[in-house]
Parts: structure tokens; sequence; C-alpha cells
């Protein structure tokens, strides 16, 4: 009659595993199995077991606990992983609307810096280039003391398109942890990420995340380069028609005086066909209805 008990022990099994993980809910399945022996088993109150068909049924309950562990433990970590990927979505959504409200460079590396900052919960410097130089455009959460190491790791990433300082390759003796924003105008900026301690300032659970809001990053100053490219363009077509009505209304006003230079040039020119002067006036009368015409 210890049918019903059996199916009982499995209960905080499950239990354990879904709430506590695989490591905890095969320790519950040790304990439970131990249990069902000591108080089910003949001879009772012991963890001796006599009858063969109970050793069985001892290896059985273990198998099933196990299994049931494993199962509800993958349920577990799927689970898990669906809810931080609805929440690292949420996040890339709410980090793309306040990039995209933002017009401005000062405004757009603030924002990087905090968005990324708070996500990742890391320390956070922007940087651009100003000619030959590397300047700070933007941080979280304090504006940091950038050496001169630091510097230098931040220029590579700008020359080489490559991740430079703390735990890379190159100029590991750095505090941060350089990336370019690379986009197809070239690496318009540098984002560095710190954290107290040693190793790599971002875990390897969040590098897929992290690697996803550098691209928006670098995409919103895109998007910066280009409207101000757009801006300039539209203001060299209004100088270009504002020059072309101009020319245009001095043409329809000089048009008659003109045409009575050229004609009067002509016919100097027609009276002392060996005057320099006469051929000068003819020449420059013509060149002048040219441009008008």
């Amino acid at each position: 009659g210890t049918n019903a008990v059996d199916l009982l022990y499995l209960i905080p099994v499950i239990a354990t595993a879904t709430i506590f993980g695989m490591r905890a809910s095969l320790i519950t399945v040790f304990a439970a199995a131990l249990a069902y022996n000591f108080f089910f088993l003949d001879p009772i109150h012991t963890f001796t077991i006599s009858d063969p068909t109970n050793v069985v049924t001892f290896l059985i309950l273990a198998g099933v606990g196990v299994t049931a562990s494993q199962l509800a433990g993958r349920l577990r970590r799927q689970a898990n992983i669906g809810a931080r990927s609805s929440t690292e979505n949420a996040a890339l959504a709410a980090f793309g609307q306040r990039l995209a409200a933002v017009s401005d460079a000062g405004g757009t590396a603030d924002a990087i810096c905090e968005e990324i900052g708070s996500l990742l919960d890391v320390k956070t410097v922007l940087l651009f280039r100003n000619g030959s130089r590397v300047e700070i455009a933007g941080h979280f959460p304090d504006e940091p003391q950038l050496g001169a190491i630091d510097f230098t790791a931040a220029d590579w990433a700008f020359d080489k398109a490559e991740a430079a300082g703390r735990d890379t390759s190159t100029l590991t003796s750095s505090d941060w942890q350089f990336h370019p924003l690379v986009t197809t105008l070239g690496v318009l900026a540098v984002l560095g990420v710190g954290r107290d301690g040693r190793g790599d300032p971002i875990p390897a659970d969040k590098r897929i995340l992290f690697t996803t809001l550098l691209g928006q990053a670098a995409l919103a100053h895109e998007r910066l380069n280009l409207e101000d490219d757009a801006r300039e363009i539209s203001a060299l077509k209004q100088r270009d028609n504002l020059r072309a009505t101009l020319l245009s209304s001095l043409g329809h006003d000089l048009k008659t005086p003109l045409t009575s230079v050229v004609a009067a040039a002509d016919a100097l020119a027609s009276e002392h066909p060996g005057s320099t002067l006469a051929h000068t006036l003819k020449a420059a009368s013509q060149r002048l209805r040219r441009v008008f015409d």
C-alpha cells in the first residue's frame, strides 16, 4: 500500500527543481529516497532494505525523481531565458525610442552612456575624435579620469575599428574596455565600459545584449551625421537657387542695355578694324551676354 506514497515523494522533488534549480532538486531526490526507505520499506525505521523487490522500488523512485528533476529544471531554465529575453527586448525598444527622440550629439552621447550603464551595471564613457585628439563627449555616472594609456586604447579602437583595453588583446593595462561604434561612414565614436574588480566588465550572458546596444548606438550616430549632411546639402541647394534667381533677375534687367553695348562694340570694331580697344570691348561684351543668356 505504498504506491500513493511513492507519488507523493515526487512533489517536493518537482517543486525544488522548479524553484531552486537542478542541484537542489538532486539533493531532494536523495533525501526523499532515504526517507521513503526509512519510513515505508521493511525493516521500518532503518536504512536497510531486506526485500529485493523493495530495492527495485527504491531505485525506480530515485530514477523517476532524477528524471522529474531534470525536466523541471529544464523548464525552469527555459522560463528564465524567456523572461530575460522579454526584459532585454523591452529595454532595447526603450533604448531605441530614446535615441530617436534626441537630435544632437551631446544628448545622444549622454543617452547612450546612461542607458548602457544602467542596463549592464557598468561605468561608461563615450569619446569623439576632434581632429587628432580623442575627447570625452558623455559619461555615466561620473566623469572618469582617463589616463594616457586609456586615451591610447581609445585611439587604437578608432584607428583599427577593434576593441581595445581591459580584457582584450590590445593595451590590456587600461582600466577601461573600448569598443568602436562602426557604421557605413566609418568609426564615429568609441564607447568605454568599466567595472570595479578584475575580469571582463561585460559578463558572457550579457554579451549579445551589449553588442545589440552598440549597434543601436552606432546607428544613432550615423543618423546624426546623415542629418547634418542633409542640412548642408539643403543649404547648398538654397544658395544655388538664390544665385540662379539673382542671375536671372540681373540678366532680365541688363539684357536690353547689354544688347546695345554689343551692337556698339560691333560697330566700333567695323569702323576701326585695327583697334585693339575695339576688339577687346567686343569680346568682353559678347562674353558678358553669354553669361546672362
